[in-house]
């Protein structure tokens, strides 16, 4: 019997990051409400021509370059 398991994850974040105060800017809640409520200091997001996609082949990439696993072996 041949068990099946997770040996790794990986994950990948887009370069583009939006401040606290442009989320503030963009949505007309205050600066203060998002860093203090919301806890957030800004967030990853993707450029224009970026899509899921894109992310989860990027995401698999550093996933395969961390573990040494070959492709083709999938």
């Amino acid at each position: 019997m041949r068990s099946v398991g997770l040996v790794a994850t990986a994950s990948y974040l887009p370069e583009r990051w939006l401040t606290a105060a442009e989320i503030g800017e963009r949505s007309g809640i205050p600066e203060q409400v998002i860093l203090e409520k919301f806890g957030l200091r800004g967030k990853h997001i993707a450029a224009e021509n970026e899509h899921v996609s894109d992310l989860s082949v990027r995401a698999a990439e550093n996933l395969l370059a961390e573990t040494g696993f070959d492709p083709k072996d999938i």
